[in-house]
């Protein structure tokens, strides 16, 4: 039987890495888009962006939680809008929301994302008149493959 060199050795560790790599990124990566404590003072709202990329032979998820604290009842209302839903919710006409958590403490979500669109996260505190939330949020983008 015949040894194999280190040359050859090492072109194989190399295509086995980039097999790996490639398997990992096409299935499951995540991206963190947001994990951080904001504050939504009283009477306001603060609101996060993404743009999903074009389709490419992935799928994608938004997937995340929130956990509030602050004032009466440590309460915020949560949405994830589309832009023209988030341009309706925003001026103040019939809206339709991809989630809708109203007057919660804590929530997870966990969405399909429609390559192109653009989602809007908001923390909505305008029904409270006295008292500013600390909204500890995070967001992450998961991209799947498509391919079969």
């Amino acid at each position: 039987m015949k040894d194999a060199s280190s040359g050859e050795i090492m072109k194989i560790i190399f295509i086995l890495c980039m097999f790996f790599s490639v398997f990992l990124l096409a299935e499951g990566a995540n991206k963190v888009l947001v994990d951080q404590e904001v504050e939504v003072i009283r009477a306001d709202f603060k609101e996060f962006h993404f743009l999903v990329p074009e389709d490419n032979g992935h799928s994608y998820r938004f997937s995340g939680n929130f956990r509030t604290k602050g004032g009466m009842n440590d309460d915020i209302s949560f949405l994830i809008l589309t832009q023209q839903n988030y341009v309706r919710w925003f001026s103040k006409y019939d809206f339709q929301a991809a989630v809708k958590k109203e007057k919660a403490t804590q929530g997870d979500f966990s969405i399909e994302a429609k390559p192109g669109e653009t989602y809007y996260f908001v923390l909505d505190n305008f029904f409270s008149s006295f008292s500013n939330k600390k909204v500890t949020l995070k967001i992450e983008m998961v991209t799947g493959s498509t391919a079969k």
